[in-house]
């Protein structure tokens, strides 16, 4: 039987930081549209714009993500998964991409949610 660890628990929570940033380029249009007020909301748009623009400072600088470095530390210096949920949530967030790859697709969504900021921005801060 396996067990649920430490880094596993490390990887969830590295998954939800990844899942909140990717959703919020499909829920801040679909909250304007449907209008959900939540979406133009000054703290969850400053947060989202913060989630992004921290990977993409992490990337520019060649930092290693500290989630990464825990989860990796916590499995032993194997940084591979037993079971099967966490195994899924490392294939889809870890890619063997060149850094110049990684690069543009964090300053492109960074780009990205400032054009979100400026075509809808936020109600008040």
């Amino acid at each position: 039987m396996m067990r649920f660890s430490g880094a596993d628990a490390v990887l969830v929570v590295h998954f939800a930081y990844v899942a909140f940033v990717a959703s919020g380029y499909v829920l801040i249009p679909a909250g304007v549209w449907r209008a959900w007020r939540w979406t133009r909301s000054a703290r969850y748009r400053v947060l989202h714009a913060a989630a992004i623009g921290y990977v993409a400072l992490e990337q520019l600088y060649g930092i290693t993500c500290p989630l990464t470095r825990w989860e990796y530390r916590l499995r032993g210096g194997t940084g591979t998964p037993h079971a099967f949920v966490p195994r899924l949530f490392q294939e889809i967030l870890f890619h063997e991409w060149p850094p110049a790859v990684f690069t543009g697709l964090y300053l492109g969504l960074v780009a990205w949610a400032l054009v979100y900021w400026w075509r809808w921005p936020p109600d008040h801060f």
